[in-house]
C-alpha cells in the first residue's frame, strides 16, 4: 500500500496556484476576479475551493482536484452524483 504525503500535496497545490489563474482568465475572458475559499470555511465544506466573478455578475464555484501525477490532460467532473443529481 502506497503512503499518501499531504504536505507533498500542499505544496503540489502552491506549485500551482499561478498556472490555474492564468488557466481561468484564459477560458473566461469576462472574469473579474478569482477568489480562493479558505480551507475548513463553509464555502469549503460545500465542496467550493474557488468563486469566479464573472462580468455580467455571476458567479461560477469550482471544486479544484490537483492530481499527483501528469496526465497531460484537463478532467472536468461536472456532477459526482448523478443519481442524486448532488454536485
Amino acid at each position: 500500500m502506497k503512503e499518501n504525503i499531504f504536505s507533498n500535496d500542499k505544496k503540489i497545490e502552491t506549485d500551482f496556484e499561478e498556472k490555474l489563474c492564468k488557466f481561468y482568465n484564459q477560458l473566461f475572458p469576462n472574469l473579474t476576479k478569482i477568489i480562493k475559499t479558505e480551507r475548513g470555511g463553509s464555502e469549503d465544506k460545500k465542496g467550493i475551493d474557488r468563486i469566479l466573478k464573472m462580468l455580467n455578475e455571476k458567479d461560477i464555484t469550482i471544486q479544484e482536484k490537483i492530481r499527483r501525477n501528469d496526465f497531460n490532460d484537463l478532467l472536468v467532473e461536472f456532477w459526482h452524483n448523478n443519481k442524486t443529481d448532488n454536485p
